[in-house]
């Protein structure tokens, strides 16, 4: 079941992102847990928040430190790429 957000404030919370839609949040501190499916957030901001890749999304993970397009170790580029 796909749950959707408008205009709304989360803090300290944990989504997966293929089960949510955001439109207009704010994003603080949560925990985004992303498996490489379709997911839908448009127009928000997200805030010192953790990105959690599993399944087909850590595989690319791994493909792009391999190929030297994320350095190793680096959550960071991941959550930026996320979220424009």
């Amino acid at each position: 079941m796909i749950s959707i957000h408008s205009e709304k404030e989360f803090e300290n919370q944990a989504f997966v992102l293929e089960d949510n839609i955001f439109i207009g949040c704010r994003l603080v501190a949560c925990d985004l847990i992303y498996s490489g499916g379709d997911f839908s957030m448009t127009s928000c901001q997200v805030v010192n928040c953790r990105i959690h890749l599993r399944g087909m999304a850590a595989n690319c993970k791994t493909l792009f430190i391999s190929l030297g397009w994320i350095p190793a170790g680096s959550e960071r580029p991941m959550l930026t790429d996320l979220t424009q």
